[in-house]
């Protein structure tokens, strides 16, 4: 199962903006940015923040690698989003810059890491 539509975040302008993001957590597999603001009057607001997965092609050269990289990354976030739900919710982006070392994560490695970021 991968994310819902609303959940995908294909903002091109938060992607040539990335250095305006904030720095929630960096480790062995991948770094975490985060964006947060209060939501204007007239904008719904979202249960959940939307997510995106960036790898560089210079890190990982194959593109079969990049999408499994992601895709298991994904699931691992799937899978815990019940248990983040109430710390995530003031997050309004969420994007995770994937490193080389990930082509050899387990989705258990990845989701133990995923268990240590502090959402705060």
């Amino acid at each position: 199962m991968t994310l819902r539509k609303k959940e995908k975040l294909k903002n091109h302008f938060v992607f040539k903006n990335l250095k305006s993001l904030n720095l929630l957590n960096k480790n062995k597999f991948f770094i975490l940015l985060s964006k947060t603001w209060p939501p204007k009057a007239d904008q719904k607001v979202l249960d959940f923040p939307q997510i995106a997965f960036i790898v560089s092609k210079k890190k990982v050269k194959l593109a079969v690698n990049r999408n499994k990289a992601k895709r298991r990354l994904g699931e691992a976030y799937r899978l815990l989003k019940p248990e983040f739900k109430d710390k995530i919710q003031k997050f309004q982006y969420l994007v995770f810059l994937l490193n080389e070392n990930i082509v050899n994560a387990t989705l258990s490695d990845l989701m133990s890491c995923l268990q240590k970021v502090r959402f705060s």
